[in-house]
């Protein structure tokens, strides 16, 4: 250990002499050497071998010009699949984004509630509502398309309404109360202004002037009534020691 020390120290003095030891007459010739046909691999590997004697030129270094055009025909061929590799991650990661989110679309789909009375100020709730499924006054998941303009989405929505001569207006739920949008001097209501209006609930339109509805049971509804009226008409209860007597 201490011999190759050594050894090595006795290198570096070497070169710094051969380093003191250059004149200006040296520079000059190795100038004038290398500006007519350039710097040479050979030239190079040569004077610096004859200034540091420890210096061993590589293989490499003598082979240069055919290195570099090797060097170079290897580099395309690394960057090659590079490029692959990358064009193919983007490639993944758009069919993985594809696949993860839905693609955007122009159809939103809500409940529909026409009001049959211009009077109707409450949000129709458990029976109200009921009454309105039956007359077919509420569309469950009707398909609203962003794309249609104000003309194009009352012409849509005056198709739903029983009688598509009658005009209604836009309402909205407000705590439980329909009223009429605040809107901005000649706005119009699209599709989007609409949405945005009804939030996450329904769409309600109310008619502008009266359509009658019918709240009449159905007939399986009505034969039950009928029936369980009938056994509480003939049925008395005399609850007495902890008995029920029936008596017809």
């Amino acid at each position: 250990m201490a011999e190759n020390l050594a050894a090595a120290c006795q290198q570096a003095a070497a070169a710094l002499r051969s380093l003191q030891s250059i004149t200006s007459e040296d520079l000059s010739r190795v100038a004038s050497s290398t500006s007519t046909a350039g710097p040479s691999t050979s030239s190079i590997c040569s004077e610096l071998s004859s200034r540091f004697p420890s210096y061993r030129p590589s293989d490499s270094s003598n082979h240069s010009n055919g290195n570099s055009t090797a060097n170079a025909h290897m580099l395309n061929h690394v960057q090659r699949p590079v490029a692959s590799r990358q064009n193919k991650r983007r490639r993944r990661n758009a069919d993985s984004g594809k696949r993860g989110r839905p693609g955007s679309t122009s159809i939103v789909h809500r409940d529909l509630v026409i009001i049959p009375n211009p009077d109707t100020k409450k949000v129709p709730t458990h029976a109200a509502r009921v009454t309105l499924e039956k007359n077919k006054l509420v569309l469950s998941g009707y398909p609203f398309d962003r794309s249609w303009d104000a003309a194009t989405l009352k012409s849509n929505i005056r198709k739903q309404i029983p009688r598509q001569c009658m005009l209604f207006e836009y309402v909205k739920n407000c705590y439980g109360t329909l009223v009429v949008p605040n809107l901005a001097t000649g706005q119009e209501v699209n599709t989007d202004a609409l949405l945005k209006i009804a939030g996450q609930g329904a769409v309600y339109v109310r008619l502008l002037e009266p359509y009658n509805i019918t709240d009449s049971d159905t007939d399986s509804e009505c034969e039950e009534r009928l029936i369980q009226t009938t056994l509480n008409f003939g049925k008395t209860h005399n609850m007495k020691n902890n008995v029920c007597y029936y008596m017809y």
